[in-house]
Formats: structure tokens, C-alpha cells, sequence
């Protein structure tokens, strides 16, 4: 997993190219996804985790060139092996697994749900260890699928089995929330795509009290009586 993840700052700055994805998902995501799928994946019985890049080209001399230098990269950087879908069908078999991959958790376990957090992406080698150390302490599993490209993951806390919905709620939320603001002390925010809302309203009041604080000296200056959608953040 870590080798993966290391690889990501080094593809992206050494292949003079900007991939346009790079995409995570570890072993236990795949697991479930390709179960639910019917289907594997190249080294599914290997490997710990998979990293998807895919770039752009103008011709096929073009991408050749460039996948063959990311894939001595993360050779290099220690990948079990290199994997290239060159066609649309090999494409679409690997993609087909990352973009179900919250509908192969859920079909294992409909009470799981997702965070969403973002870290600069020096720091997502230690957020992923941090889950890790979270998984461990709670006893829980813990798949993990990101958009590693801008530091985005989404950890999704599986319920375990025997324990009632209504007691995994609460513990469920302790995690997202103890996630989130480690994601913050490591530089990095709540939320990274899917907004705020309500839920995590207490983690940005926790972790962005000066943001706050200019939000609402803001908000005061255009709504002085507290009419414009009372209550939402302030």
C-alpha cells in the first residue's frame, strides 16, 4: 500500500506529463467489488493494493512513450507488476471496478458509509497509516479507494458483524469524525468533494475556527437580523 502511494508524487512530477486520473484501491475494495462483479482483476491474488493512472495522448507513439516510463516508475518504486489496458475492453474491465466500488462494499454491508477526506498529498502516506492505526484500535475493517492524484480518500468503516445498526451508527460516526481531523492536523480538510452539510458541521467549527470566524463577519455584514438561511452553519 505504502509503495503505491509513494509512487503517486513521483509519476506525477517525473513523467513530465499530467496524468488525467490517478486513482486508489486496496486490496480489500477489490475484494469485495470483484466479488460482487463476478469478475478479478490482473494480480488479484498478489497484490495489497492498485493504483490506477491513465494518461492522455496525441497518437499511440505518444502514449506508448509515456506509459512506459510511468511503468519503469512504479516498477521502481516497487509494484509487484504493471498492468497496461490499452484497449477499451481491458479499460473498461479495471474501471468498472473502481467506479462500483462503494456498491460492492455496500452489497457485503449496507450500513457502511463514506468519508471524505482530502490531504496535501505528502501526507497521504501518513493519513493512510492513520486509518490503519483507526481500523485496528476500533476492530473494524476499513476499505479505502482515493483519488491520490489531490490527496482525496474515502475510507468507508464496515459494520461488524453482530453489532446492531443503531449501536454501529454511533461508532461509525466516531471514526468518519476522528478521520477528519486527523486529515485537518495533517494539513488537509473535512471534506474534499461532497461538501459539508450538516454532519460535518461540528468538525469545520472544531478544525477552521478563523475561517469561521471571517465566514460569519462576512455573513453579518449582509444579513445583520439572521435572515438568510438561519441555522445552516452559524
Amino acid at each position: 500500500v505504502q509503495e503505491a502511494i509513494y509512487t503517486v508524487p513521483k509519476v506525477i512530477t517525473e513523467s513530465k506529463v499530467l496524468p488525467t486520473s490517478v486513482e486508489f484501491i486496496d486490496r480489500l475494495s477489490v475484494e469485495l467489488t470483484t466479488e460482487y462483479l463476478d469478475t478479478s482483476l490482473p494480480f488479484q491474488e498478489k497484490a495489497e493494493a492498485y493504483l490506477i493512472i491513465q494518461f492522455d495522448g496525441r497518437g499511440k507513439e505518444e502514449l506508448a512513450d509515456i506509459y512506459e516510463k510511468a511503468g519503469k516508475m512504479c516498477l521502481d518504486e516497487g509494484a509487484l507488476e504493471v498492468f497496461v489496458a490499452d484497449n477499451p475492453f481491458t479499460s473498461e474491465m479495471i474501471w468498472r471496478v473502481r467506479r462500483n466500488w462503494l456498491e460492492g462494499i455496500r452489497a457485503f454491508d449496507p450500513y457502511s458509509s463514506t468519508g471524505d477526506i482530502v490531504v496535501p498529498t505528502s501526507q497521504i502516506p501518513r493519513m493512510m497509516d492513520e486509518i490503519r492505526k483507526v481500523s485496528e484500535r476500533y476492530n473494524v475493517r476499513i476499505p479505502c479507494a482515493a483519488h491520490v492524484g489531490d490527496g482525496n480518500l474515502h475510507p468507508a468503516p464496515m459494520k461488524p458483524e453482530g453489532m446492531s445498526p443503531e449501536r454501529w451508527q454511533g461508532i461509525m460516526e466516531k471514526i468518519l469524525d476522528e478521520l477528519a481531523i486527523i486529515a485537518c492536523r495533517l494539513g488537509g480538510a473535512a471534506s474534499g468533494e461532497h461538501g459539508i452539510g450538516f454532519l460535518k458541521k461540528k468538525i469545520l467549527s472544531e478544525t477552521k475556527r478563523k475561517e469561521i470566524e471571517l465566514m460569519r463577519r462576512v455573513k453579518q455584514s449582509f444579513d445583520p437580523n439572521g435572515i438568510l438561511n438561519p441555522g445552516k452553519l452559524f
